[in-house]
C-alpha cells in the first residue's frame, strides 16, 4: 500500500490501513523516537502513542505534507511533552539498587550501530539542536520544511543547525 491507500483505508476505518501504517512506518518512528529520547522503553511507548494518535486523528490530515512528515510531527510533540513531564517528575520512592539488564531490541541495536560514532555526540546535544539535526540529516527535510514543521522562522533553523554542527565537531574531536 502506498500513502494514499493507507490514508484512504484509515479514513474509512479499515483494519488493513492500521496494519499498513504500522508495517510501513512503525520501525522508522521507533528509531526516531529512540534517537530523540535515548531510552528504549520510552521510545516504544512514544512510537505506539504516535501511531495511536495518528489513527484517532486521521480525519484532520489535510495532505499538505507527506504522511511520515505528519507522523513525525505527532512524534515530536509527544517527545516534547515526555521531556517536560520528566523534568517535573519527582521520585519519592527509593528504587532498589539491583542492576537490571535486558537485551535491547534489534531496532535499537541497528540505530546504535548505524550512528555509533555520531550517536553519542547527538545524544549530548540539547533537544532544540537535536531536533533540527535529525530532521535535516536523518529525515532529509529542507530548512524550510523544518521551519514549517517546528513552527519557527527559517533563520532560526539555520542558526540551530550551525550551532549543533559546531557542538558536534567539538564533541567528535574529543573522541
Amino acid at each position: 500500500m502506498d500513502d494514499s491507500d493507507i490514508i484512504a483505508a484509515l479514513k474509512t476505518g479499515r483494519a488493513e490501513g492500521v496494519q499498513a501504517l504500522v508495517k510501513t512506518y512503525g520501525d522508522r518512528l521507533l528509531r526516531s523516537a529512540y534517537l530523540l529520547c535515548d531510552n528504549a522503553s520510552d521510545a516504544q511507548e512514544l512510537a505506539q502513542e504516535t501511531l495511536a494518535q495518528s489513527v484517532r486523528s486521521i480525519q484532520r490530515f489535510r495532505g499538505d505534507s507527506a504522511l511520515y512528515t505528519w507522523l513525525y510531527g505527532i512524534l515530536l510533540n509527544l517527545v516534547r511533552s515526555h521531556h517536560r513531564r520528566q523534568k517535573l517528575m519527582k521520585w519519592t520512592y527509593n528504587f532498589p539498587t539491583a542492576k537490571v539488564t535486558y537485551a535491547p531490541d534489534a531496532i535499537f541495536e541497528a540505530a546504535d550501530k548505524e550512528l555509533s560514532p555520531l550517536a553519542r555526540a547527538l545524544r549530548m546535544l540539547p533537544m532544540l539542536y537535536r531536533e533540527v539535526m535529525l530532521l535535516h540529516f536523518y529525515e532529509g527535510l529542507t530548512q524550510e520544511e523544518i521551519a514549517r514543521r517546528l513552527r519557527i522562522p527559517s533563520p532560526t533553523v539555520r542558526t540551530r543547525m550551525r550551532r549543533a554542527l559546531n557542538l558536534l565537531r567539538k564533541s567528535l574531536k574529543k573522541t
